[in-house]
């Protein structure tokens, strides 16, 4: 295991580096996140455009039960190597430690896209773990909303089901330009799909775009008069036009209150590339 920066240090430091980095990892091993940290934090500052490193800091703090510490060193790893599957497999079970689904499900559709290149411990298992954890929650989001007239929609659409459920994923965790635009383009496909409408409906009102959100959810309920989410929305418009007029001001809504109570129960489990030892978290 050799960091590229290292090439340009003296040997010594080199060495030291190096040396940090394999006993971090060790530690990891054996389950002692508390002995690694230090370790992997000093290779880290000695060589910061190394993803083995950031990816096993990012692991021990996962292990520590830091996930958005872990995170920031995950996705970084992943920037430095963007074809590395692992490092997608990896920021999934920190969302899952954070219990953000949505973006769970994203990292491991990203991971599943690159799965083919997974020649690492568990490589065979792996994909059929990120699989069952991609379809539970697609499952999981065909049961909670629309109709089946929708469901019968969206069979007939290429991928169609895979769109609905990234832009939900998107909204869900609060990146409501993205799932605005995933939502549109569905629309542009299927135009009377009703938890499309329902959902954009919901991320055009936390844009703050409140006729093109009215519009949205109305229309979604003439085709599901019983839809929730778009239900929601109308009552949250029509409580903040009542705000709006009482104090002169307008409020404001956040991602929380569309985020769905259910979610898919898979457990799934890995290792990180580099970093010995696995962790449990999915």
């Amino acid at each position: 295991m050799y960091c590229i920066c290292c090439s340009v240090l003296d040997a010594k430091l080199a060495q030291s580096l190096v040396s940090a980095l394999e006993s971090g990892c060790y530690y990891l091993e054996v389950e002692r996140p508390r002995a690694a940290k230090p370790r992997l934090q000093r290779y880290v500052r000695g060589c910061p455009e190394d993803a083995a490193g950031h990816s096993a800091l990012g692991l021990c703090w996962l292990q520590l039960g830091e996930a958005a510490r872990a995170l920031r060193h995950l996705t970084r790893a992943a920037k430095i190597e963007p074809q590395e599957p692992l490092h997608q497999w990896n920021i999934a079970a920190a969302h899952k430690q954070l219990n953000r689904h949505g973006n769970a499900y994203l990292s491991l559709r990203a991971y599943l896209d690159l799965a083919a290149s997974d020649d690492s411990d568990d490589s065979d298992e792996r994909p059929s773990q990120a699989k069952k954890y991609v379809l539970g929650y697609e499952q999981m989001l065909l049961d909670v909303h629309g109709t089946e007239a929708d469901h019968r929609a969206l069979a007939l659409v290429l991928r169609g089901r895979r769109q609905f459920a990234s832009a939900y994923a998107a909204l869900s965790e609060g990146d409501v330009l993205r799932a605005a635009r995933g939502f549109v383009a569905l629309l542009e496909v299927v135009p009377d799909h009703s938890a499309s409408l329902g959902n954009l409906s919901a991320a055009y009102l936390l844009r703050g775009r409140h006729a093109a959100a009215r519009f949205c959810a109305e229309r979604a309920l003439a085709l599901a008069p019983e839809y929730a989410v778009a239900r929601h929305t109308l009552q949250l418009l029509g409580e903040m036009d009542t705000t709006s007029k009482l104090l002169g001001s307008q409020p404001t809504v956040d991602s929380q209150q569309f985020r769905t109570r259910k979610r898919p129960e898979i457990q799934l489990r890995g290792t990180v590339r580099e970093a010995p030892g696995s962790f449990s978290g999915f």
